[in-house]
């Protein structure tokens, strides 16, 4: 009885030591744990950024009506995926199709003789600058018909000028004495008196040939005439290169008029086919995707050039969201950036695409919607009015249940990005 009592007094007092024990060595294990998790945890937000806000975004493309007329018939749902080459509309050609096809046949024909024009242009002026090169080469190459035979003759000329002026004078004088005399009336003086004049203008002309015919001669002879009157030398050089120039001018006005005349036959072509045959046109998928919007419906009068069907590309599609300038400044671009989707449990990997300052926000709508290429603008929350900021994109593999109806390949949904800093020690 008593060593039974002495073992209930004596047993607790063995077992307390070790199950403190324990218990600290419990408690020690939890604060290290603790102490490398929160440690951990610092090293990471000091090594990534983590950026709330991404938006998944995609490439758009829209599919417009090629001819003016009535949509028989509309396949196109929003949502849907559909492959490549497959009917989303078709398209009945109105009664204006006529009309339609002789304003191209205009068209085709004002372009044609504007191109023919051109190049008519274009041969006019490489004629005058074979001419004026022509002639410039004529200066050195003048030939022996430029001769001291053609001075002795221009001067031969002259002496027989001068002494038909001497006679002519002297005549005019003699009679010019009569009349003096009274012997003979003033109107036989005034004859004689232009006959002598015009002798003298003779003589002139004469002196002008052969001092003309002496200048031919020394070309000929010494083939220094350019250099004897520089400026007629910088006014050919100066000639030929305007005339290059316009001869330039009319070579890219050739080509540019040569494609507007192949594209206007080609859509003549085609126009000339559809009114022909009198069959709808096919508007089909350029790529396999999702139809992201429809512009029109069946049984609805569409111009041609005019929007049916807005059509995403699952394969082009990337995260884009706004941060201030400061922060992408921190961002290390050559890393790989984990992006997490609101709607899908695992993440996926992308990398930094574009980042571009911007300096405000588009406000008109129907603008942006005329000419955005991607699926949604970039939207800027008000706390980051007020700062500078930047757009990052981060492309990324289609999301997996892309093909899902009215998924929309994911467009739409938020995400969160996870960046890595540049290092502090990095320049």
């Amino acid at each position: 009885m008593q060593n039974q009592e002495l073992n209930e007094l004596t047993a607790p007092h063995v077992r307390i030591p070790w199950q403190r024990l324990g218990v600290a060595s419990a408690f020690l294990g939890l604060g290290v744990a603790a102490i490398l998790l929160g440690a951990s945890s610092i090293s990471y937000r000091l090594t990534h950024l983590v950026v709330d806000g991404g938006l998944v975004n995609g490439r758009i493309v829209r599919l417009r009506s090629p001819i003016d007329g009535n949509i028989s018939d509309f396949y196109a749902r929003p949502g849907v995926r559909v492959d490549s080459g497959q009917v989303l509309a078709r398209v009945k050609p109105d009664a204006n199709a006529e009309q339609y096809l002789l304003q191209l046949e205009t068209d085709v024909q004002a372009k044609a003789n504007q191109l023919t024009a051109t190049a008519q242009s274009k041969a006019f002026v490489e004629n005058q600058l074979k001419t004026l090169v022509a002639q410039h080469d004529s200066v050195w190459a003048v030939e022996a018909s430029l001769t001291s035979t053609d001075v002795s003759q221009q001067q031969a000329a002259l002496d027989g000028a001068i002494a038909e002026a001497s006679a002519a004078r002297s005549n005019y004088e003699r009679y010019q004495q009569l009349l003096e005399a009274g012997a003979i009336s003033a109107q036989k003086v005034d004859e004689l008196k232009a006959i002598w004049q015009s002798s003298e203008a003779t003589v002139r002309q004469a002196r002008a040939a052969v001092q003309a015919s002496k200048m031919s001669l020394d070309a000929s002879q010494s083939r220094t005439l350019m250099s004897q009157y520089p400026s007629l030398s910088t006014n050919f050089a100066d000639n030929v290169a305007q005339l290059k120039k316009q001869i330039q001018a009319y070579d890219a006005q050739i080509n540019t008029l040569s494609a507007e005349v192949k594209s206007a036959e080609q859509r003549l072509k085609q126009a000339r086919s559809l009114y022909s045959s009198k069959q709808d046109l096919e508007v089909k998928a350029p790529f396999t995707g999702v139809v992201y919007r429809t512009d029109q419906e069946s049984n609805e009068q569409v111009d041609r050039a005019e929007p049916i069907v807005t059509m995403l590309d699952c394969s082009d599609m990337w995260i884009e969201v706004m941060v201030s300038t400061k922060m992408a400044s921190q961002i290390d671009t050559t890393k790989p950036v984990t992006v997490e989707l609101a709607e899908y449990s695992d993440s996926l990997t992308g990398e930094v695409d574009l980042m571009q300052p911007i300096s405000g926000v588009n406000v008109n709508a129907d603008q942006n919607r005329q000419t955005q290429v991607q699926a949604l603008l970039p939207v800027i929350s008000p706390e980051l009015m007020s700062q500078p900021l930047t757009r990052i994109t981060v492309r990324v593999p289609p999301p997996s249940n892309y093909e899902q109806a009215q998924q929309f390949c994911g467009v739409g949904q938020g995400a969160q990005l996870t960046f890595s800093k540049r290092s502090l020690f990095s320049f």
